[in-house]
């Protein structure tokens, strides 16, 4: 049974009806730095990062894309 001051209920307007979602608390694992996390989320995947480890973990996944991309693409040029 859900205890009403850990849900934090959002409403919104979504064609014509209101829906009400309510945030509950999830606790994970940071893949990044190993700590224990708990955070008040709404339905959805888990997330894998805690708030201070994602912006660093964010620009690595992106410089590595942007490396993959450039390096197929600098493939495709000289040929």
């Amino acid at each position: 049974m859900e205890h009403e001051d850990e849900t934090h209920p959002t409403t919104a307007t979504v064609r014509g009806h209101t829906r009400t979602i309510r945030e509950r608390p999830i606790r994970f694992v940071c893949q990044e730095c190993g700590s224990e996390v708990t955070e008040y989320r709404r339905p959805g995947p888990t997330p894998h990062y805690c708030n201070p480890c994602w912006p660093s973990v964010q620009a690595t996944k992106s410089a590595e894309r942007v490396r993959r991309y450039r390096e197929r693409h600098r493939s495709n040029n000289q040929a």
